[in-house]
């Protein structure tokens, strides 16, 4: 991970440390922290990439995103109308998951493609970046 986004991420967090807290209640704390450490992998815990409406709806609770009634200190990404943001966040846990199972990205790229468009496409879903070289190389899928 670059400064940048280790810069990034742990000024993310750092909201949510402060949600969990300043809760006076102790079985709420715990809760909180159990919720934080699933969406978000704090504290050490496993990032789950296809946690995305989890995560969404905890940033959203806490305010960090844009459209959130709660103005929290950090704005996460910019303002969408209504729901957008939920339901962009819905699809893109649910396409993560599939990608597990089956290899969907090449039904979403056209009949050639390079490599490096392939790599870029499924970095783009996957939300990280992948250690592949990548080559100006054209693949053919099979028809």
């Amino acid at each position: 991970m670059t400064d940048g986004r280790r810069s990034w991420a742990r000024s993310s967090i750092r909201p949510v440390e402060a949600w969990i807290a300043t809760t006076p209640e102790a079985d709420e704390r715990r809760r909180r922290e159990r919720r934080a450490r699933r969406t978000v992998g704090l504290r050490g815990a496993a990032w789950n990439d296809t946690l995305v409406l989890e995560r969404y709806e905890l940033l959203w609770e806490i305010g960090l995103v844009a459209e959130s009634p709660i103005r929290g200190g950090v704005r996460l990404g910019e303002c969408m109308a209504f729901d957008h943001r939920r339901i962009l966040a819905t699809a893109l846990g649910r396409v993560r998951g599939a990608l597990r199972w089956r290899p969907l990205v090449f039904e979403l790229l056209p009949p050639d493609f390079t490599m490096a468009q392939l790599q870029k496409t499924v970095e783009a879903l996957a939300g990280r970046r992948l250690h592949a070289p990548t080559s100006g190389g054209s693949s053919r899928t099979p028809d």
